[in-house]
């Protein structure tokens, strides 16, 4: 179909959806969809938006076209090539099918700020893998977000949202975001794989689920140019955050900080933290607010129940692991296998790996791998509440295990290297060396 295509009407699209179209469609690739989705929304035939006049050559407004087949079909598929739009928003009980990866939404320049690329407004709605691109050099301020998902007065509660690789670029917001205005709820959202590559913010933020919310569930977050967090889950906008489970986060910053205990983060599951700074830059242009989050690995704040399978974290200039300032009286970390190397290499005020709460947060860890070299370091960890299964650690001469950990249980010690005493400032403790 040629331009002229762009007039049609309602009775033209039933007209092609019962005919020919439908039948020639180009089958699209195959992607995971999750058990909470039923197999009748995810297996519904697309439309070829082509056969509609979509361009999709990466310079034509293909905005409204899109718009209107979204709104009228709920169910089309977008062959490779790359459609630019002002703000592409995806309507409840939609589908939409991908060549996967190359088939990249563009967002035209010049939009005003906080204008999300894509925005899901609807609930049940199957989205396949893409590549979502912003305009990061000329966009102004930092919520021009690559996908949006807010339940909010304009959307109501959003249930069952399944994304499949979402590839951000030149993103001048964060790749997806997830949040609930207050009274609202977010729950059952699902996305195989995140990434970012030039990101001013987050690659994934989750700002809000409500207390009702979560089930948020990603396999697999990473980036590269990364101006913030690889993943930060801040309920920042009244509404707390619950239910999260992670994949894989492979970055340099990860932060669960929530501002304050009434709207604090409630369970946190990530399967495999593995940070590394030079893992990730900053964007171009970078972040201008930094000083903060980039010295430290993981930060935590007002985050009631955080569970990590396994955790890595190499090379920082803080803390690998670091609480601050959190009004929750009771929080727990675990973490059943944590390696450590060359951290706090610049942070002479907490010169600890592993940074506690007080008696606020309470620190398991199952097996610790830990090596020390420098004299720098007071001690391993300082925690009020803390507790280690097995510890194998290397330490310099002016170092130890703990320091300020009043009760702390340790067992099957193995420790080498010309240290002192294993702790300083921690009474009550028990200690047991393996054999």
């Amino acid at each position: 179909m040629g331009g002229g295509a762009r007039g049609f009407g309602r009775r033209d699209i039933l007209r092609a959806t019962s005919g020919a179209i439908v039948s020639s469609l180009v089958p699209s690739p195959v992607f995971a969809v999750p058990v909470i989705l039923s197999p009748t929304l995810a297996e519904r035939p697309c439309v070829n938006v082509k056969s509609f006049g979509v361009v999709g050559d990466g310079s034509t407004d293909d905005t409204e076209l899109l718009q209107r087949l979204l709104r009228s079909l709920k169910a089309i598929y977008l062959p490779a090539g790359t459609y630019c739009v002002t703000q592409l928003i995806v309507p409840d009980g939609a589908v939409i099918r991908t060549d996967g990866v190359n088939t990249t939404i563009q967002q035209l320049a010049g939009q005003s700020s906080a204008t999300p690329l894509i925005r899901i407004a609807g609930s049940n709605v199957v989205v396949g893998n893409f590549t979502c691109r912003g305009n990061i050099q000329t966009d102004s301020g930092e919520w021009m977000h690559g996908v949006q998902i807010v339940a909010d007065d304009t959307t109501g509660n959003l249930t069952n949202v399944s994304l499949g690789e979402v590839v951000g670029k030149d993103i001048r917001g964060d790749v997806l975001l997830l949040a609930a205005a207050p009274e609202y709820t977010l729950s059952a959202i699902c996305a195989k794989k995140v990434s970012g590559d030039n990101v001013f913010r987050n690659v994934v933020s989750i700002c809000g689920t409500g207390a009702d919310g979560g089930k948020i569930q990603i396999d697999r977050i990473e980036g590269e140019r990364v101006g913030l967090y690889h993943l930060d889950v801040e309920p920042d906008v009244g509404t707390p955050v619950a239910d999260v489970s992670i994949g894989i986060v492979h970055g340099r910053n990860v932060g669960i900080v929530a501002p304050a205990a009434n709207v604090a983060v409630g369970a946190v599951e990530i399967d495999t933290l593995d940070l590394d700074p030079n893992y990730s830059s900053g964007s171009t242009p970078d972040y201008p607010h930094t000083e903060l989050i980039r010295p430290h690995g993981l930060q935590l704040r007002n985050a009631a129940s955080v569970k990590i399978g396994t955790m890595n974290a190499r090379g920082f200039d803080g803390q690998a692991i670091r609480y601050v300032d959190s009004d929750l009286t009771s929080m727990e970390l675990e973490v059943e296998y944590c390696k450590i190397e060359d951290c706090c290499r610049a942070d002479i005020i907490h010169p600890a790996y592993i940074l506690g709460a007080g008696s606020q947060a309470a620190i398991h860890v199952g097996r610790l791998d830990v090596a020390i070299s420098r004299d720098a370091i007071s001690a391993i960890m300082v925690a009020d509440c803390c507790s280690v299964a097995s510890v194998n650690a290397l330490l310099a001469p002016n170092t130890r295990l703990l320091n300020s950990c009043p009760s702390a249980v340790v067992n099957n010690i193995e420790v080498t290297g010309s240290y002192g005493n294993l702790a300083i400032n921690t009474s009550n403790a028990t200690f047991s060396v393996a054999a």
